[in-house]
């Protein structure tokens, strides 16, 4: 199981918001807190495993499973399933939407085959890695909006207002709060 960010949203905060908030009037801060602003949003996003921004995902499996648990975020869409047949020479094919649905939960969702479907065969036997690709959107639920902006905010002024102290990223995400925002809304890893 490998997931890749195929395609990144917009970052959630805009930089003179950051400026605002910090009470910032000039540019010369810019390109660090850029910076900033890219480094708490991966490190939030990490922390938390929720995705801040809509994102599209790429998941690549080894093989079909009953259930296929999308572990990223929210998801808004499946955008395809597909896989490489057991040809001599392998040829990605598409699964029909019809095959599957989404069950959508706030943590994570589920890729499953209603009661009178099955997964494609003919990529059973297939001797590679990564047989199936399963494209998908990730969404953020306005339930968790505001509370992320704030998270990323706090944590971008206190890396700001202590920028050249060498705390761990762990001890800066808990002295700033910004740790008490994201555990709100953190999913559990098991």
């Amino acid at each position: 199981m490998l997931y890749t960010l195929t395609t990144a949203g917009t970052h959630p905060l805009t930089l003179p918001e950051v400026k605002q908030a910090l009470k910032l009037s000039t540019t010369k801060d810019d390109d660090f807190l850029t910076l900033l602003m890219s480094t708490v949003l991966f490190y939030g996003e990490r922390y938390s495993g929720r995705d801040f921004r809509p994102n599209v995902w790429t998941l690549l499996l080894d093989a079909f499973e009953s259930r296929i648990c999308l572990r990223k975020s929210e998801v808004a869409t499946i955008t395809s399933v597909k896989y490489y047949d057991q040809t001599s020479t392998p040829v990605q094919q598409t699964v029909a939407s019809s095959v599957y649905y989404l069950k959508k939960s706030p943590t994570w969702s589920e890729i499953l085959l209603p009661t009178d479907q099955v997964w494609p065969t003919d990529v059973d036997n297939l001797q590679t890695e990564h047989r199936i690709e399963i494209i998908f959107t990730t969404v953020v639920p306005p339930l968790y909006e505001d509370a992320s902006k704030q998270a990323l905010l706090k944590h971008i002024t206190y890396l700001y207002q202590n920028r050249g102290d060498n705390e761990t990223p762990e001890n800066a995400v808990r002295i700033s709060g910004a740790a008490m925002l994201y555990d709100q809304f953190r999913i559990a890893r098991i």
